[in-house]
């Protein structure tokens, strides 16, 4: 224990030092020039990890400092597998399995379990936390809120079929209130009171919705089965734009200035203009594309089916590095530090660097990862299939093991 604190209170320290570093020459902190001093986003260290992909709008980055090795902090074998993502909040990390639909609330730095609950059927979907509630879709047609304390049900409401997406959310400008915004089997989608569950609107497509919907400003935008790219408002549910998307979309998409990045199963990776309401460039590959993307400046980064992690301008579309794995890429990638971190099919969590597409570092976890990864405070937290829960701590060079 005291050797993990020590490792811990060390990271910290380069933290604070790092951002001494940025500082202004001759800058102090006096109010007069706290006001004027900008702080380097990577600089600042991601402390939580709300929902699927970190963020409404699902671009997959996360803030901070990452390090170039990573070692076990901790792991916990879960009961059943493990399909969805890792939250945090405050300094706890909540995960569900995909068989029997356990949730579970485990310590960020120890792995300890807090609570766990089990719900009626199987949970893919990744949670999404909000105050103190917990949104998790379910396959058994329910939406439930719990509490996030102890798990206990606050609400539950009920679609005509299985919720196999991470929910979102979307702050309404008129009421103040927060709105859940999910997708279900029975093709549409729903916008419900956060507190209460009462439904706000529902937005019918014509097959089912199985990722997660972006959310930018006032548009919710996301890709079906019905081989459609769905704009719509987050007010009303108004449909602004349906896109021939060719085929049929599994996986969630990112918003970016005004852009919607999104693959299909007719093996296609995409960007859609959200105000010319067009494809702007496809990029086309043998294999489906399963998970989502994550960005960073003018860079886009994808896995794919085929047993590769791609990096395309953001621009233009054109192929920048492509990282070979020995399986599939159903991961979304995470971007921290100009790094990528990304699971595969083969068992193995890389590291890769973002501009050269270089291997880092990588770490065998003997199972498929469908899971995609959550980065707080320059750790990773990661799943594998088979229900093992990871937590990897950078390796501080000349450290014994």
């Amino acid at each position: 224990m005291f050797k993990r604190n020590l490792v811990l209170t060390f990271h910290r320290l380069i933290l604070v030092l790092l951002f001494l570093l940025v500082l202004p020459s001759g800058c102090s902190k006096d109010s007069s020039q706290e006001d004027d001093l900008t702080i380097p986003t990577q600089v600042i260290p991601q402390t939580q990890w709300f929902m699927h992909r970190g963020q409404q709008a699902l671009t997959g980055f996360a803030n901070g400092v990452l390090a170039d090795q990573f070692k076990v902090a901790w792991s916990v074998q879960l009961e059943h597998d493990v399909v969805a993502s890792p939250v945090i909040k405050d300094n706890v990390v909540y995960i569900a399995t995909s068989q029997e639909g356990v949730v579970y609330a485990l310590d960020q730095f120890s792995g300890k379990e807090n609570w766990h609950i089990s719900l009626p059927a199987g949970i893919e979907a990744t949670l999404l936390l909000i105050d103190d509630l917990i949104y998790v879709g379910c396959e058994d047609e329910y939406l439930y809120a719990l509490q996030i304390l102890d798990g206990t049900i606050a609400w539950q409401f009920q679609t005509e079929d299985k919720i196999l997406g991470g929910a979102n959310w979307y702050k309404d400008h008129a009421t103040d209130d927060t709105h859940i915004i999910v997708g279900s089997y029975d093709g549409q989608l729903y916008s419900l009171n956060a507190l209460t569950g009462n439904i706000n609107w529902s937005y019918q497509t014509d097959n089912f919705i199985n990722g997660t919907c972006a959310i930018d400003d006032d548009m919710i935008a996301f890709g079906g089965c019905d081989a459609l790219i769905h704009l719509i408002s987050a007010n009303n549910g108004k449909e602004i734009a349906a896109i021939d998307a060719s085929d049929y979309i599994a996986g969630s998409g990112a918003i970016d200035n005004n852009a919607l990045f999104i693959g299909n199963y007719g093996n296609t990776f995409m960007k859609v203009d959200l105000v010319k309401h067009a494809i702007s460039w496809s990029f086309k590959r043998n294999f489906e594309f399963y998970g989502a993307p994550a960005i960073y400046k003018d860079k886009v980064v994808i896995g794919c089916r085929d047993k590769k992690v791609y990096c395309l301008n953001k621009q233009t579309g054109e192929l920048i590095w492509k990282f070979q794995t020995r399986g599939k890429v159903d991961s979304s990638p995470v971007i921290c530090d100009e790094k990528v971190v990304v699971g595969s099919d083969d068992g193995r969590l890389y590291l890769i660097d973002l501009n050269e597409g270089q291997l880092l570092w990588s770490y065998d976890l003997g199972s498929k990862i469908k899971s995609s990864p959550a980065i707080v405070n320059g750790m990773i937290y990661i799943a594998t299939q088979d229900g093992k829960m990871y937590a990897f701590t950078p390796e501080v060079s000349g450290e014994n093991n």
